[in-house]
């Protein structure tokens, strides 16, 4: 078993020719990387702390298996990908704006939520005869749209009124 604990503070200002760098200077970043590695079933642990940007990645590689999380700012994005069927599943935040993928790949099947303020948006996907279901809601507007390998398509339309 290898643990190797990485820290590093960055500093924009000059470093001094005869001493260590001003690290507590007014204009300095701090990069933080922790890596933890396990050789056998092959584990590895990132955490990436630069700034506002935090970036964690669990590696298993038996199945392998990757967890992945970004925030950066308001963004934030969460994958969980799994690769002997090959599913992987994304959360995208940023802002308002909300995304959920959810691929696995043996006959290939797709799921994606996506919300946006009012905006809702619902897609099933599924690749072996070719089927897309869409369910799209904005505001008092919701659309059902089915679409097959024939490329018939049917859609139901429900619009309230005031």
């Amino acid at each position: 078993m290898k643990l190797l604990l990485y820290i590093n503070l960055e500093c924009n200002s000059q470093v001094p020719q005869t001493g260590s760098p001003s690290i507590w200077s007014a204009d300095h970043r701090a990069h933080i990387k922790l890596l933890l590695q396990q050789y056998g079933a092959h584990i590895k642990l990132v955490l990436d702390q630069s700034g506002a940007h935090i970036k964690l990645v669990l590696y298993q590689s038996g199945a392998h298996i990757k967890l992945v999380l970004y925030q950066s700012g308001a963004h934030i994005k969460l994958a969980l990908y799994q690769s002997r069927a090959h599913i992987k599943l994304v959360l995208d935040q940023s802002g308002a704006h909300i995304k959920l993928v959810l691929h696995q790949s043996g006959a290939h099947i797709k799921l994606v939520l996506h919300q946006s303020g009012t905006h809702i948006k619902l897609v099933l996907y599924h690749s072996g005869a070719h089927i897309k279901l869409v369910l799209h809601q904005s505001g008092a507007h919701i659309k059902l749209f089915h679409e097959s390998g024939a490329h018939q398509t049917s859609s139901i339309l429900i619009r309230s009124e005031h």
